[in-house]
């Protein structure tokens, strides 16, 4: 049976105060064919926010890790993440990674973090969820060191180029694609896309953060993610319904139990 709704693999859609807003959120998103949202939590201040959220609301699924921007310099144990990390409600360990944009300078801390993720992920059997901004190579250092492949995962926002690319796909990650795939300056990641194995691509919005063509400049909210799909298709010369089910069974290969 072939899966013909959208999903966004990564939003955070509870951001914000206004609860009638993202009650409506969810809504518009499930009439425009996304039917399912996989929302992270970035730190303790929001995890149990995102847990109830994917209790009350079918279509969203939950994630949690701490976003290596957030407590700057704390290096949380291995013990610690996996009681953070064990709730039967959280399909992923993420958003974790390496981020020299925000924080350039002492960066062994971060690394620390990052591993301690890594191992929590493989012990736990769930794929991790990778942020990585000017630290690509790092990054990528870091996953095929600790053995990423065991438990395998998403790059979240997606925005190196085809040799980081190829590393991430030897470790049997997905490449997940953003807005950023439809902005005229993203003429790398373009190409990236157009070259991606079709078994491997997923698609995001990272609301509200990111919004695609014609919306950029705007909030962006898990909709929007069929532009992301629509780029793809494009780049790809592929139709929209074989990137939406491409992605949609990509989805459901890293995480059976979410199939509907």
């Amino acid at each position: 049976m072939l899966n013909t709704h959208l999903i966004d693999s990564h939003c955070h859609v509870h951001f914000g105060q206004d609860k009638a807003a993202l009650k409506e959120r969810i809504e518009t998103a499930i009439t425009n064919n996304v039917r399912q949202m996989l929302c992270i939590s970035i730190d303790e201040t929001d995890k149990d926010e995102v847990i109830k959220l994917s209790q009350d609301e079918e279509s969203i699924l939950a994630a949690a890790a701490i976003h290596p921007t957030h407590n700057p310099g704390q290096v949380q144990t291995i013990d610690y993440l996996l009681d953070y990390c064990s709730d039967k409600n959280l399909i992923a360990v993420g958003e974790t990674g390496l981020d020299y944009f925000h924080i350039k300078e002492d960066t062994d801390w971060q690394k620390q973090r990052f591993i301690n993720h890594i191992n929590t992920a493989i012990e736990l059997d769930k794929p991790l969820i990778i942020h990585t901004r000017d630290s690509m190579d790092d990054t990528l250092d870091l996953l095929e060191s600790q053995g990423a492949k065991k438990c395998r995962g998403i790059m979240h926002c997606f925005t190196g180029d085809w040799q980081q690319a190829k590393r991430a796909l030897k470790m049997d990650f997905k490449i997940s694609f953003s807005g950023i795939v439809t902005f005229n300056s993203a003429r790398v990641l373009q190409q990236v896309a157009a070259k991606v194995p079709l078994d491997s691509i997923l698609v995001e919005t990272d609301s509200p953060y990111l919004a695609p063509v014609p919306y950029r400049g705007k909030a962006n909210q898990p909709a929007y993610v069929v532009h992301v799909a629509e780029k793809l298709s494009e780049l790809r010369q592929q139709n929209l319904s074989e990137i939406t089910c491409a992605t949609t069974r990509n989805f459901y290969d890293l995480f059976p139990q979410t199939a509907v």
